[in-house]
């Protein structure tokens, strides 16, 4: 006798013969990417993932613990694995599993919960998620009917069903999603949950969206409605290339359907109509300035792709190394890309030195001075930096001429900082 069920020996006997696997072949989502398993004996579920199936998630229930071994070329595709039942440890199928464990994939991509409580409660069923064993509605025998556990798992872990395999007895042959691919208990009573996907949701005039439907629990027909877009309304479950040439705030409807009801979701478009004009850098001294001005500011390192350099959100940039440079405005959902340009920093023997500074001998060996008396720059500050951007030496100008020393420091480039209140020079150095 089980520690929560009071079943009689005929009982048993009918569940063994009809439930000892339950695999109709209705389908369920012959794409979906979420496989769900159950049943009251645990045992070990060895699962061999061998469908090139994106983002794969797997449900388990069961009463009894339960050790699930995952194999296969694609294993690196599962992205969720949550075991939710009682998680008993009484071993009835005598193989040694006392508590639920997963094997063959990352830990971190797995969870066990004792009793978690569900999302819906059936007559006949279960609050809890303890097991599962049988397709229909109706009385569970203590455990859950399969609404009540597939509404779990695209609640909590999310994905369109793919396979609901379930039997009382304990797991002990080999699954492929090969041979379980569209399998599906036949009633599954649950309205569908919707859900809209988009890659953003804030875009320029002209732009066009291709929308993507998450929704859960199975529809079967969808119902765009398109506000503000050149199409008004579509039947698709995936639209594509829906377009926005008018500014404003749109709402995009979703409504889906199936026997048991309807469900609706709504997403909010803002498009922009912001003059970005043509983003163009120009380069000034040790300054690159991007235009035209008022804008939001980006800037990018062009080496091999487009590299984000943080903190550079200004219009003007002073880059610490030669290299090829990019800059993305924006305005208000809209942007654009610069060219890429080329940037060498100009050494100082190539500079007019009408700013006042002097600094020699260029190139240096063990240092080299700076004389700022012409500009009077007692106070400022003054860094220099290694090719790779990091300070090897900083102070405070006295205003008198200073003696900097480099016998520590290695051959190559370095970029000497003078700032100010107002301003900021950089320049390119050399020791030999």
């Amino acid at each position: 006798m089980k520690n929560i069920y009071k079943l009689s020996i005929a009982f048993l006997t009918a569940i063994f013969v009809y439930n000892q696997e339950i695999k109709s072949q209705s389908i369920c989502n012959p794409e979906g990417n979420l496989f769900i398993f159950s049943n009251y004996d645990g045992g070990i579920l060895n699962i061999n993932v061998d469908l090139d199936i994106p983002n794969l998630k797997f449900g388990i229930v069961s009463y009894e613990a339960v050790e699930v071994n995952f194999t296969g070329d694609y294993v690196s595709n599962i992205t969720s694995v949550t075991y939710a039942g009682f998680n008993a440890a009484d071993d009835n199928c005598g193989i040694g599993v006392s508590a639920s464990s997963f094997s063959g994939i990352d830990s971190s991509l797995t969870e066990i919960l004792f009793y978690p409580e569900g999302t819906i409660s059936e007559d006949g069923g279960n609050e809890n998620i303890t097991c599962g064993y049988y397709c229909g509605p109706g009385n569970s025998q203590g455990c859950n009917t399969a609404n009540e556990i597939l509404n779990y798992f695209t609640t909590t872990i999310g994905g369109a069903l793919n396979s609901y395999t379930t039997q009382y007895n304990c797991w002990d042959s080999d699954y492929s999603l090969l041979a379980t691919l569209g399998n599906c208990c036949e009633e599954f009573q649950s309205p569908p949950v919707a859900e809209i996907s988009i890659l953003s949701a804030s875009i320029c005039v002209g732009d066009c969206i291709d929308y993507s439907d998450l929704s859960g629990n199975l529809p079967t027909s969808w119902n765009w409605s398109f506000e503000g877009a050149n199409t008004d309304s579509s039947a698709l479950q995936n639209p594509t290339g829906i377009c926005y040439l008018t500014e404003g705030t749109f709402t995009t409807l979703l409504s889906v359907e199936n026997e048991f009801g309807t469900d609706n979701a709504t997403i909010e478009i803002t498009v922009g109509d912001a003059e970005v004009g043509n983003a163009e850098i120009t380069e000034v001294g040790n300054t690159l300035v991007a235009s035209p001005d008022g804008l939001n500011y980006q800037w990018y390192n062009c080496g091999g792709s487009l590299t984000e350099i943080i903190g550079a959100t200004a219009q003007n940039f002073t880059p610490f190394a030669n290299g090829l440079y990019a800059v993305i405005v924006s305005n208000n959902g809209c942007r654009d890309t610069s060219n890429c340009i080329g940037f060498a920093i100009t050494a100082i023997n190539e500079l007019s030195l009408s700013d006042g500074i002097s600094i020699y001998p260029i190139p240096f060996a063990d240092g080299f001075y700076i004389d700022g008396a012409l500009l009077g720059i007692k106070g400022n500050d003054i860094k220099l930096f290694n090719a790779l951007g990091q300070i090897v030496f900083s102070k405070k100008l006295n205003g008198e001429k200073t003696f900097i020393k480099t016998e520590n420091l290695a051959t190559g480039i370095y970029f000497l900082e003078v700032k100010s209140v107002n301003t900021s020079r950089m320049y390119k150095l050399i020791k030999e």
